[in-house]
């Protein structure tokens, strides 16, 4: 850009503020494009809140069905699992001097 194009535009992305523009910027969208009300919009987030917490508890509910599976169809799992909660009731145990009191 010619420095006269830079006067009369006057921007730079490094001077941007890119969250307030993010925002404003998605906003826009919801209200103009959509032509959605934005008085709905703490509903839109808490469903949406709502939807991630569903799918982050089926992910969990997944998970653990599926070391179930592994730990009940191989010994060598069973036994680093028992293993591995042993290690870690022995080191609880090892730094329970080192609790911070209330």
């Amino acid at each position: 850009m010619s420095p006269q194009d830079r006067e009369t535009f006057n921007f730079d992305v490094e001077k941007m503020d890119w969250d307030t523009y993010l925002v404003r910027f998605v906003l826009g969208l919801k209200k103009y494009l959509l032509k959605e009300d934005l008085a709905n919009l703490p509903v839109a987030q808490s469903r949406i809140r709502r939807l991630r917490n569903i799918r982050w508890t089926a992910y969990f509910c997944l998970f653990l069905f599926g070391s179930w599976l592994v730990i009940k169809r191989f010994p060598a799992a069973q036994t680093a699992w028992t293993q591995c909660l042993t290690g870690v009731h022995r080191l609880s145990l090892a730094l329970e001097p080192f609790k911070l009191s209330n």
